[in-house]
């Protein structure tokens, strides 16, 4: 499983240079085990980002199993 610190790295250089408009592509990028962990890494380091976090989620977990 992969570290968020390294799953952030494929749009930012740390979680501190996150855009919001790169969250979603952060956490689409994410196995199912390594989501959860991912956007809670964001959140305690972002909290201004906490709603991107929330909607991504939730399109992210509204998709029907075969588009995952």
């Amino acid at each position: 499983m992969r570290t968020p610190e390294y799953i952030i790295k494929i749009a930012a250089d740390s979680v501190q240079t996150l855009r919001r408009s790169d969250v979603f592509r952060v956490l689409d990028n994410c196995d199912g085990p390594e989501l959860r962990p991912t956007a809670e890494h964001i959140t305690t380091h972002r909290a201004d980002l906490s709603d991107e976090v929330s909607a991504s989620l939730n399109d992210i977990l509204d998709r029907p199993f075969a588009e995952m």
